[in-house]
């Protein structure tokens, strides 16, 4: 991952379950061309499902990844074919470069939200 642009701010919604944040990240989809005229980005990545991590799961990964005594769980494996912390570390490190890769350019705004953050940090 680059090192981010100083002029570059980041909004990380870290919603809980059943308090609304599917609405919001709606809400965010339906207006995506919209705040983007306004240097508002909310971010590309899929949603969940598949090989790739998903802005839910990839950010819920990512704070969990960061307690080194984390390890992945049954779903995590099944789901992510995430089996030990090697394969962790290089599933946050790909998904890093794909949020990296979704931010504007040059200034703007980038917006995500996920309610599994807050259950990873836990």
């Amino acid at each position: 991952m680059t090192a981010p642009a100083a002029n570059r701010t980041a909004i990380v919604h870290i919603g809980l379950n059943k308090t609304g944040s599917t609405t919001l990240q709606r809400w965010l989809q339906v207006n995506r061309a919209a705040l983007r005229e306004r240097g508002i980005w909310f971010d590309d990545l899929p949603p969940h499902g598949g090989p790739e991590l998903s802005t839910a799961m990839g950010w819920s990964i990512f704070a969990a990844s960061e307690n080194p005594l984390w390890q992945p769980g049954p779903w995590q494996a099944q789901a992510y074919r995430i089996g030990d912390r090697a394969d962790l570390d290089a599933r946050v490190a790909t998904f890093l470069d794909r949020v990296e890769a979704s931010l504007p350019q040059a200034g703007g705004l980038y917006v995500t939200s996920s309610e599994h953050i807050g259950t990873a940090l836990r």
